[in-house]
């Protein structure tokens, strides 16, 4: 019996002018029917029309494709369209293999999650035993804040995993002017869809594959992290 979920269409879902999505590619919103957030996405969604206009955080570069097909789809009950660019925000960085890394580290937010048993802990303590001194001389763990944009901009910056959040995505593709190859590991919401972006569209991203339960283990990080460091994969990205 089919579901009629997202998640269970076997066939890409072709959108205007966009790179072809899977359903288990969609925001997380949309992947259950069953639960509450599925149905405010949807009237949220059809009240977009009611607008006077949309600001779209994005620019032409990064998502013609969308972009021309909301602005030129013909109906007119659609909006104006603006697209106003980046707005920059947060940094994140991470990479793990044998190669050399800035790898920043921040304790779980007390706000989300059920987390507030959770104090001011030290964010290193969430790291593998002995992490730190088996990685000595080869990579940096910065336990507050990092200078994202000077990072990727730098030279000696050979890749960069990013969770596919939207202002990474941007910082990654926008600042990364040395043409920083990217490892596009999305968790949940609209990170999915923004990796098939990456991937699939702009080709500057390389994705590790995750098992039924969601788990990346840890020979597959292995893998694409040297496919992105040191293979002709990354060198195309």
């Amino acid at each position: 019996m089919h579901s009629c979920e997202y998640r269970d269409i076997h066939e890409s879902v072709k959108l205007p002018r966009c790179v072809p999505l899977y359903g288990r590619d969609f925001m997380d919103p949309i992947q259950d029917k069953q639960i509450k957030v599925y149905t405010w996405t949807l009237y949220h969604s059809k009240r977009f029309r009611l607008a006077d206009g949309i600001l779209l955080n994005s620019f032409m570069d990064m998502e013609a494709g969308a972009i021309k097909a909301l602005k030129e789809g013909g109906d007119s009950s659609v909006p104006p369209i603006y697209s106003v660019g980046p707005l920059i925000q947060n940094a994140l960085g991470l990479e793990l293999s044998e190669q050399r890394f800035l790898w920043v580290v921040k304790s779980p937010n007390t706000t989300y999650l059920g987390a507030q048993a959770i104090e001011e802990e030290d964010p290193l303590m969430f790291l593998p035993n002995g992490f730190l001194e088996r990685t000595k001389g080869r990579g940096l763990v910065v336990h507050s804040w990092a200078p994202q944009i000077q990072v990727l901009s730098h030279a000696s910056t050979g890749g960069f995993l990013t969770p596919c959040g939207w202002n990474s995505t941007l910082k990654s593709v926008v600042h990364g002017v040395h043409g920083v190859p990217l490892i596009a590991w999305p968790l949940f919401a609209e990170q999915k869809m923004n990796a098939m972006m990456l991937v699939e569209d702009l080709k500057v991203a390389l994705r590790p594959k995750v098992e039924k339960k969601g788990i990346v283990r840890r020979m597959e990080i292995s893998r694409v992290v040297k496919c992105l460091m040191e293979g002709d994969e990354g060198k195309r990205a």
